[in-house]
């Protein structure tokens, strides 16, 4: 992969991604492979009787 551009980030749609995929080919007819990038984010919760339990979780997204 050579071409360095990117599609716009969003956050669960495909439709942006899809359609400037499409008008960059369109463009560049040469360019057919694309690389995805994505990020996942989980949460843990402690068990029972674990002493972290009883730790609030952070507020509106804060990182403790």
């Amino acid at each position: 992969m050579t071409c360095h551009q990117e599609s716009p980030v969003t956050d669960n749609s495909t439709t942006v991604q899809q359609d400037w995929a499409l008008a960059h080919t369109g463009r560049h007819p040469g360019h057919r492979g694309f690389k995805l990038t994505a990020e996942t984010y989980w949460r843990t919760v402690p068990a029972d009787g674990n002493p972290y339990a009883e730790i609030p979780p952070p507020a509106n997204g804060e990182q403790h």
